[in-house]
């Protein structure tokens, strides 16, 4: 029963000069009058009813809650000899703005019995609150001019950020005692029976508040001009009250407080006086894999701890796996720490950022920063729980400001938004003056799809640590792999498809219904499997979980009292989406057709988000231009190791504390628009057994280097070609650098097989030029010198490759490229001439008996007179040695050489089947 009385009046205005009349209306604000029966299970107060009128007390019972919007006045009517008052043993949220607080007054007091409440930015004007076995939350408000403010009996009562002003008493906290009567022994007899002895047995008993005693904190608040005590405690746990202030430097007077109350260390400053005050205490927010899981093992000999993140074997990471549900199989698995350095110490991630963090500390600009590590297993909406806030509003307790600033890397940003969602519901936001996001994937990116798919460069030491197989099985169930996927707002700013298919028919993939149903869907794909070109199916509840996720969490805006600055990486090359094609190989007899991936990356990216996952939500955001500081340190910086670099570190001082360095050298890798990338590129793939690396004139390199500590080829990271990039789809190595006709580029077989090279040359992500090498032979014999064209107009026919097949370091055969050659045949063999001849030159140095070689040679004879028919082309050979000293000499094992003939049963019969 709503009584809504809008009240309107009728002014007549007379305008003499024109001898009319003009009639308008105005409407003042609506009232509504409330009634006991118009509390419901659900019962919300907007500002469009204020004010809220009391007609009778009102009661909110167990099982309902009052939600009680921004800018709502609440009053008891005036009718009344006495005012009607509000109790609560349901729950009570009131979620007032600081521009527009929710206004209690006109009554004397608000009632809470075993009740919750949660109370942000309301005043309460000459109303007090009375707390009996109840626990609240009162955040951002004023209570002022009653007898005493708030009062305390087996309550739990938490206060930060309030005024508690010109009352008779501030804060009461009271024992109370409960009337105890005999057990009922019959109907309509009762009471409380035995609860004295069990409340005396524990007397913080939750369930028995009768003698429980209060528990009560109150910081960052102004507690000034109450007439008799600002505090009474009468009961034996101390109440909380540090880092207030009393109304002078010198803290409260010895009058101001009874009982056990701490109140040391104290305020010297008004706190409303604190708002342009330098400098925020930072929250750090790591980034996925950022942080390192522990488990303990309890052992005769004590309890032993074993890190799994980061691993050294893959049965580390098997124990960290979740279930379908992205809960952690072990529930033991811990986190305590940020992953300074990565491989042993070899790699640093976040060692130089932590040294900036504590000389902030010891400088004595900031008094405290917090890293804080989580479980990046878990979805973002599981990491963000109540003691990851609490964690937030302690710092800001020792904060100058009494706030924090938010520095958030990669999927930390997610988790940041996340935080600040949850801190909104609570009507806390201001306590977060500043969040600055370091290469955020704010709408995913796909990299992730890479990773997830096909564990692409998941693999640490080449497997040996953790292979790609089960770094992918791994991210099947956690529901933070999912949050980093493409989400819908990504689709609705990129243009190329995240997925091209040609392996089954020929389809691409520019939405995300989409992708969700290739991901979970796909004909070709399996939920297992040990072929990293062969994608896993993902987990449709993760999927589902994440895609609400990125719903409410890609709109979200910052609110007026928290700045936002957003920096991107940019100018690596980073992965915009993968494409699947069949494996040529498949023509062969007894080879499966399989899909082979690869993506095509641009410099648009840190190289692994691209630059378009930013929403445009932030206040500012900056582009960090990684390629010309690589040109300018020869250090390559990507998005995992991104805060190791001096110029963003340098960034974010200035960003905290508002002020220059003086040295602003920086300046010039960082831009508010997006850098235009002029250079022309030079990519290469290379399908099959061989290994391929390339050097310019500086010796600067792209490829793979030994690592000792682990035994294993790692890519190179430390004196690479600026702008480049060297990786591997599977099978396929992929190579792309900035344009150059200098490069020395070898080639070395790794196994037997057969092997092709497609390259081109693009600009602004666009192909100019392209060509390829068809199917060879390749041993592990095999050396190649691939010598490309002086220049772009030439680079199609001009590029040649020197292939020294035997392994002696000098150029055997020449072969040319299929543009050269004109074929467009679809066959896998271009140039059945050098084809043949290769196999000739290897079989002859493989030193077989001479029965077995003769039988060989015959064969290849035959056939090389067949093809002959065909083909007019002769072999190209030149003598020479292949350029720079890469190559080493080779040899041969008897376990080898098997694997080349078998090889060559295969190669041979298929073209004696053509033939």
């Amino acid at each position: 029963m709503l009584k809504n009385k809008n009240i309107y009046k009728l002014v007549i205005i007379a305008v003499s000069i024109s001898a009319s009349f003009c009639l308008s209306v105005d409407i003042s604000n609506a009232e509504t009058y409330v009634y006991p029966e118009d509390i419901k299970e659900e019962t919300v107060w907007n500002e469009i009813g204020s004010p809220y009128i009391l007609e009778d007390n009102i009661y909110v019972s167990e099982g309902q809650k009052l939600t009680i919007g921004s800018g709502v006045e609440v009053i008891s009517t005036t009718t009344s000899s006495e005012a009607y008052t509000l109790t609560f043993e349901g729950k009570l949220k009131v979620l007032g703005t600081k521009e527009n607080p929710v206004v209690f007054k006109d009554f004397s007091t608000v009632y809470f019995v075993n009740s919750d409440s949660d109370i942000s930015y309301a005043v309460f004007d000459k109303v007090g609150l009375d707390f009996l076995n109840s626990t609240s939350t009162i955040r951002n408000s004023v209570i002022s001019d009653t007898l005493t403010a708030i009062k305390a009996k087996s309550s739990t009562i938490e206060i930060s950020s309030s005024t508690i002003r010109d009352n008779f008493l501030g804060i009461s906290s009271e024992v109370f005692f409960p009337f105890y009567q005999v057990k009922a022994l019959g109907p309509n007899m009762g009471g409380i029976g035995n609860a004295l002895i069990a409340q005396l047995d524990n007397p913080n008993s939750e369930s028995n508040f009768g003698l429980r005693q209060n528990l009560i904190r109150i910081n960052n608040s102004r507690i000034i001009g109450n007439k008799g005590r600002s505090i009474i405690n009468q009961v034996s746990n101390t109440i909380d009250a540090k880092h207030n202030w009393w109304g002078r430097k010198e803290g409260p007077q010895p009058t101001e407080t009874f009982g056990f109350v701490d109140v040391d260390p104290w305020e010297v400053k008004d706190i409303d006086s604190l708002e342009n005050t330098c400098c925020s205490n930072v929250v750090f927010i790591p980034g996925f894999e950022g942080s390192r899981l522990y488990k303990d093992s309890k052992g005769s000999i004590g309890t032993s701890t074993n890190t799994l993140w980061e691993p050294n074997r893959n049965a580390d990471v098997e124990k960290l796996y979740m279930d379908s549900q992205g809960k952690s199989i072990d529930s033991t698995i811990y986190t305590k720490d940020l992953l300074d350095t990565a491989y042993y110490g070899a790699k640093p991630i976040y060692f130089s950022f932590i040294n900036s963090m504590n000389s902030l500390v010891s400088r004595n600009v900031i008094n405290n920063w917090l890293p804080i590590p989580y479980d990046w297993r878990k979805g973002v909406y599981d990491v963000v729980d109540d003691d990851f806030i609490e964690s937030i509003y302690n710092l800001a307790s020792t904060s100058n400001t009494r706030k924090v600033t938010i520095i958030a890397h990669s999927n930390g940003g997610l988790v940041a938004k996340e935080v600040m969602k949850r801190l909104e519901a609570r009507g806390d936001s201001s306590i977060v003056d500043n969040i600055i996001f370091i290469a955020v994937p704010e709408l995913g990116t796909p990299e992730s799809l890479l990773g997830m798919l096909h564990g692409h460069d998941l693999s640490i030491g080449f497997g040996k640590v953790m292979s790609g197989n089960t770094a992918r099985t791994f991210s099947q169930n956690l529901g933070g792999a999912y949050g980093l996927l493409p989400s819908k707002k990504l689709f609705e700013k990129i243009i190329n498809p995240v997925i091209t298919n040609t392996f089954l028919g020929s389809t691409t993939i520019s939405t995300f219904d989409g992708m969700k149903d290739f991901l979970l869907n796909n004909i070709f794909s399996e939920n297992s499997s040990t072929n990293l070109n062969i994608p896993l199916k993902l987990n449709p509840y993760l999927m589902s979980l994440s895609e609400t996720f990125h719903d409410h969490i890609d709109i979200w805006k910052p609110g007026t009292s928290t700045k936002t600055l957003s920096i991107l990486g940019w100018g690596m090359q980073t992965s915009e989406g993968l494409s699947y094609e069949k494996d040529s190989h498949c023509k062969l007899k007894n080879i499966s057709c399989l899909p082979i991936y690869t993506a095509k990356s641009i410099s648009d990216g840190d190289g692994t988000v691209i630059t378009d996952s930013n929403s445009g939500n932030a206040n500012k955001s900056l582009f960090f231009d990684l390629k010309t500081l690589e040109r300018d340190t020869s250090k390559k910086i990507k998005h995992a190791d991104i805060l190791e670099s001096k110029a963003l570190l340098s960034k974010i001082e200035d960003t905290i504390t508002q002020t220059d360095t003086g040295d602003k050298s920086y300046d010039k890798y960082f831009s508010s628009t997006k850098p235009i990338d002029t250079d022309k590129y030079l990519t290469i793939k290379v399908h099959s057994p061989v290994s391929i690396d390339i050097y310019d004139k500086q010796g600067r390199h792209e490829g793979l280097v030994y690592n000792a500590q682990l035994d294993t080829y790692l890519v190179d990271d430390d004196n690479t070609i600026p702008g480049g990039l060297y990786t591997e789809y599977g099978s396929t190595k992929f190579l792309k650098v900035p344009y150059d006709t200098d490069y020395q580029i070898s080639l070395s077989g790794t196994d037997s097989g057969v092997f092709s090279v497609d390259m081109d040359i693009s600009q602004y992500d666009k192909v100019i030029s392209k060509t390829s090498f068809g199917q060879l032979p390749v041993t592990p014999l095999m050396n190649i010198d691939l010598v490309i064209a002086t220049s772009v107009e030439s680079f199609a026919t001009s590029s040649i490759m020197n292939i020294d097949v035997d392994g002696d370091n000098v150029t055997d055969l020449v072969n040319r490229t299929d543009t050269y050659l004109q074929a467009s045949s679809t066959d896998m063999i271009k140039d059945m001439s050098v084809y043949i001849e290769s196999m000739r030159k290897v079989i002859v140095s493989l030193k077989l008996p001479a029965l077995a070689e003769r039988r060989w040679l015959n064969r290849i004879d035959k056939i090389d007179k067949a093809v002959g028919k065909k083909q007019e082309r002769k072999v190209e050979r030149i003598t020479k040695k292949l350029l720079g000293s890469r190559f080493k000499t080779k040899k041969i094992t008897e376990s080898q050489k098997s694997a080349i003939l078998s090889t060559f049963e295969s190669l041979l019969s298929y073209i004696e089947n053509k033939n």
